[in-house]
């Protein structure tokens, strides 16, 4: 980022009060999702089975089969 924008938003954010309070909390839940996406991918590229990509994810079969989308 150039030096006169981080100025600029330096400067906005304490107009607004940032630097001295927090925007807040965050208003929803974050989850990691990295790892279900890879064991999907390589479901997808039959690089390893369902039964394999639930038990690395922690899950039951069917709960991790529930999860993959299968377009018609």
């Amino acid at each position: 980022m150039a030096a006169g924008t981080m100025q600029r938003v330096w400067i906005e954010w304490s107009r607004r009060g940032f630097r001295k309070n927090d925007p807040g909390a965050c208003h929803f839940v974050e989850e990691p999702m990295r790892f279900t996406l890879l064991l999907r991918q390589a479901v997808a590229e039959n690089r390893i089975s369902q039964g394999k990509a639930a038990m690395l994810a922690g899950k039951p079969l069917q709960e991790f089969q529930n999860t993959l989308v299968i377009l018609p």
